[in-house]
């Protein structure tokens, strides 16, 4: 395999490693390869991790950039061509000088998603066995909170063996077009920012202090594409202006002529950069090499966060708990293996959806008090507030294939219920992957079924299996369970325009207070949720005009086997439209401190302890 050309010099590429990494960080993969073993090379991170490409992961987005499908390209010629991404590029480098036929990559990038939503769900998207794990976090700057960057590292340094964090940072270098025709405009110094910042501070410069500062006190390695690339697009330097680095969106270095190659570049300038050190470091005395090991950043203690140094920031101090992931996918009736199915890395959730003439709870086997002949393609599906509702007899779903020409004549169905949608539910030629359900309008009600018990780890597990046969055990847990308050995160998609509210009722096996969430992302900043159950909402610029998954943090009472819970588009609505769209539900370890975050939980376990239903009154 020939090796690719360099069009940065030393000098930028000297300026791109702000860390290289200590020796028994980077140590363990180097060893590794030089035994002859594969290489597992994970990436995480928003859309710019998503353009790193993937090999072997169907469906998921990145296989868009693996080299060998076609691609819509935003500049070169022909427009629809294979491209390969800077992380397939990366292993294609190491396979060069340590060929193996499995090294593996996991891209497990998520787009338009800041790491402190993802991060109680980091391994039900990373394997938990990996070499090295490249971090970027440029690409959700704005929605950052910056002590999740430390907050991800310490969860996977957590892991045996420890991987070698890479962290790789990029930056906006101007501001986008606002609209077709309309050239970017570079960012000026002293002017106001994202943020409050004075540039040439950012957000984006505060991301990258944040994962410096990690790699500092971790020992783990941090690249720049901006310090590199600055100099040269400063001087206007040929091939370093906004059309080679990004193109018009100012941010991802694949909509830039040459932004992609830049990467590759920083990155294999920086393995070849470690393999020399190494290399060097190999020849030192055995006194060096015993002084070198016992300035380890952490000691040795083989138990997850005993062997690590104090975190930067006293809210880590404490591991993220363990949780149960859910991803919002196909209905599970209609799902077929290798046949349209989205790729998933998370538990489907079990639902059901029907669209209610009135508001209430949805009771699928009660029979309406009306007698409404039900529309065409729908079957009659219970009652709600003694309305009926109706259910479509064949799932509604968008287009599988030719999605772009055929979603207009699928909105024209008008779809009365939730359905699953694999992209974005948006004309125009090219919608995003964005696995989903969606509803559109209201009255649409879905029911989601899920198990609220969550083992933390290996040891709760094991006790756990030790009494699942002693009857009189499981009956007293299974009594101590139904008070327990269990936090649950919804994970949804708020947006300036279109957006609609919904109604969260507990129905069964668990109990919670009705609450509204509001995904209409208005000036003011994340979608609004009622009553006192706030939202986990990004930070950084409120009032820009994008859509952003945020999660509404709330407590159910049980932590039981099947938890009933439900969602109703409301007729009210803050945009004018309706749209509400799901793509996750996380389940976190049980504690009974969690019902302080509502005012009415402690009243719903006492009614459960009296024998009542526990439910709050909607």
């Amino acid at each position: 395999m020939p090796q690719p050309s360099s069009s940065l010099d030393s000098a930028s590429l000297n300026l791109s490693i702000v860390r290289l990494g200590r020796p028994e960080a980077y140590g363990p993969f180097l060893r590794r390869l030089d035994a002859g073993k594969p290489l597992r090379l994970g990436v995480f991170g928003a859309s710019v991790a998503q353009h790193g490409g993937c090999i072997d992961q169907p469906y998921k987005r990145c296989m868009e950039f693996d080299g060998v499908h076609k691609t819509q390209m935003p500049w070169g010629e022909p427009a629809l061509r294979p491209f390969k991404g800077w992380a397939v590029r990366l292993l294609e480098h190491v396979n060069r000088s340590w060929p193996h036929p499995h090294h593996k990559l996991n891209n497990s990038a998520l787009d338009a998603t800041p790491a402190q939503t993802v991060l109680p769900c980091l391994f039900s998207h990373l394997p938990t066995q990996l070499d090295i794990v490249l971090l970027e976090f440029g690409s959700m700057a704005i929605h950052l909170q910056l002590a999740s960057v430390e907050a991800v590292a310490r969860r996977l340094l957590m892991l045996r063996p420890r991987p070698l964090l890479l962290f790789l940072s990029v930056h906006a270098w101007c501001h986008a077009a606002r609209g077709p025709g309309q050239p970017p405009v570079r960012f000026r110094k002293g002017e106001r920012g994202v943020g409050g910042h004075i540039y040439p501070q950012t957000v984006w410069a505060a991301a990258e202090a944040e994962a410096t500062a990690v790699c500092e006190r971790y020992g783990q390695a941090c690249l720049s594409v901006h310090r590199a690339l600055l100099p040269r697009y400063e001087a206007q330097a040929p091939g370093f202006g906004i059309d080679d680095l990004t193109g018009p969106d100012c941010l991802h270095p694949l909509t830039g002529r040459r932004g992609v190659d830049y990467v590759d570049e920083i990155l294999r300038h920086w393995l070849d950069t470690v393999r020399a050190s190494a290399a060097t470091s190999a020849s030192a005395s055995a006194p060096r090499r015993a002084a070198a090991s016992a300035a380890l950043p952490w000691g040795t203690a083989a138990d997850s966060s005993q062997g690590l140094p104090p975190p930067l920031r006293a809210r880590n101090a404490r591991p993220p708990p363990g949780a149960r992931c859910y991803s919002f996918s196909r209905p599970l009736s209609t799902m077929v293996v290798g046949k349209g199915t989205e790729y998933q890395t998370m538990q489907p959730v079990a639902w059901r959806a029907a669209a209610c003439a009135a508001p209430g709870v949805w009771r699928a086997d009660a029979r309406p008090h009306e007698r409404a002949r039900p529309p065409h393609k729908y079957r009659v599906a219970g009652e709600s507030g003694g309305r009926a509702c109706v259910a479509r007899r064949v799932s509604d779903e968008c287009p599988l294939s030719r999605f772009a020409e055929r979603l207009a004549a699928f909105l024209r169905t008008q779809p009365a219920s939730w359905f699953f949608c694999g992209r974005a539910v948006r004309l125009g030629p090219r919608p995003k992957r964005s696995p989903g359900v969606v509803a559109l309008v209201a009255g649409a009600t879905l029911e989601a079924t899920i198990d609220t018990r969550v083992l933390e780890d290996d040891a709760d597990a094991a006790d756990a299996d030790a009494h699942a046969d002693a009857d009189a055990d499981a009956h007293a847990a299974t009594e101590a369970n139904a008070t327990v308050a269990v936090p649950l995160a919804l994970e949804y998609l708020t947006s300036y325009e279109g957006m609609g509210a919904v109604s969260l009722r507990c129905l069964s096996g668990c109990a919670c207070p009705t609450q509204t969430i509001d995904a209409h992302r208005a000036a003011g900043g994340g979608g609004a949720v009622r009553p006192a159950a706030a939202a986990t909402t990004s930070d950084g610029d409120a009032g820009a005009r994008v859509s952003v998954y945020t999660t509404h943090a709330f407590s159910v009472v049980g932590a039981v086997g099947a938890c009933v819970l439900q969602l109703q588009v409301l007729n009210v609505t803050s945009s004018g439209g309706h749209k509400f769209k799901v793509r996750s539900l996380t389940v976190m370890k049980a504690s009974e401190a969690t019902h302080a975050e509502y005012p009415a939980m402690e009243r719903l376990k006492r009614g459960r302890r009296r024998g009542g239903r526990g439910r709050a009154a909607a």
